[in-house]
């Protein structure tokens, strides 16, 4: 996930990079004369670039305003949605770090470890900073082995 401006323009010259080395590649070795090593690391870039092109857009679509909703489905994504609420907010890791009280350092910190080495507290104060409308559902799978209600 790009969480800020520098990686962002980190990753748009890095896709640019892996496109040239995949046209350099695609043009020095026509299909017919493709090798396996070379198929395989064509196939590779492809996949990297998809994957950066999608990240980008993301980060793009959420700077842009374009991104107002997103899913967590478990705990352990519960941290990207708030650094993807702060881009979609507009604020930097400085202006949420002051909000909060905190360094920009700190919070670059936490992005980076996905909010995961946190008090559910701290996580709580963060959503609440960035005015995030956060709802949890639980369910438990079915089971046959589920007991009746009120037998213990």
């Amino acid at each position: 996930m790009i969480r800020n401006d520098n990686e962002h323009r980190h990753s748009k010259n890095q896709l640019s990079e892996l496109e040239a080395e995949l046209q350099r590649l695609s043009s020095t070795h026509r299909s017919a004369e493709r090798d396996e090593v070379t198929s395989v690391v064509i196939d590779a870039l492809r996949m990297q670039i998809e994957d950066l092109q999608r990240e980008i857009s993301e980060y793009e679509g959420l700077k842009g305003g374009c991104l107002l909703s997103f899913v967590a489905e478990d705990l352990d994504s519960l941290g990207e949605l708030i650094t993807k609420t702060r881009i979609a907010r507009g604020l930097t890791q400085t202006e949420l770090g002051e909000i909060l009280g905190m360094s920009q350092q700190q919070v670059q910190r936490y992005e980076r470890d996905g909010w995961q080495k946190i008090s559910l507290w701290r996580l709580a104060e963060a959503s609440c900073a960035l005015g995030l409308d956060l709802s949890i559902r639980a369910r438990l799978p079915a089971s046959k082995t589920t007991r009746a209600a009120g037998v213990g």
